[in-house]
Formats: structure tokens, C-alpha cells, sequence
């Protein structure tokens, strides 16, 4: 986390973190605010927003398989439907 605030304060941001360990004299001592996650409406979850590492080819393989059977008029292996798609994140 420091390295991060280090980084950011060039940019003169108002640096804002939710933390329950860091003390309020160290967040003080930091130049960040503390806030908590109500106050800010955020919801946590576990979910990576996006791909990392070799995810990213195996999902463009799965997307260029898709593509194929699509364009041969196959059925599809992870299409989405009006069903699906109301629980889904």
C-alpha cells in the first residue's frame, strides 16, 4: 500500500483507503484518508475483473472456437441467452 500512495502523490490525488489495521496516526502519517465501504456504497467480491496471465489465450481460443462454429451454423458451446443472461452478474 505504501508503494502505491508513493506513486500516487505526485499526482495530488485525494487518496482514500479502507483499511481496518492501519491506524488512524499511521493513515495521518501516510497523507490518506481513511473511509469506510458504506460510505461509499462498494460491495466486495472475489471475482477478477478481467483476465490475467495465460487466461487471456485460453479465453481467445475459446472466442475464435465460438466464432468457427457460428460461422459453420453450429450450435453454440456458450452462447447467452435472454435466460442466462438474468443471472448473470
Amino acid at each position: 500500500m505504501r508503494a502505491l500512495i508513493e506513486l500516487l502523490r505526485p499526482f495530488a490525488l485525494r487518496v482514500v483507503v479502507h483499511d481496518p489495521f492501519l491506524a488512524d496516526t499511521e493513515a495521518q502519517a501516510l497523507g490518506v484518508e481513511k473511509v469506510s465501504l458504506e460510505e461509499f456504497n462498494v460491495h466486495l467480491s472475489t471475482h477478477i475483473a478481467g483476465s490475467m496471465g495465460d487466461e487471456v489465450v485460453r479465453m481467445a481460443d475459446y472466442v475464435l472456437d465460438e466464432f468457427q462454429r457460428w460461422e459453420k451454423g453450429e450450435r453454440l458451446h456458450w452462447e447467452v441467452t435472454a435466460e442466462l443472461l438474468q443471472r448473470m452478474a
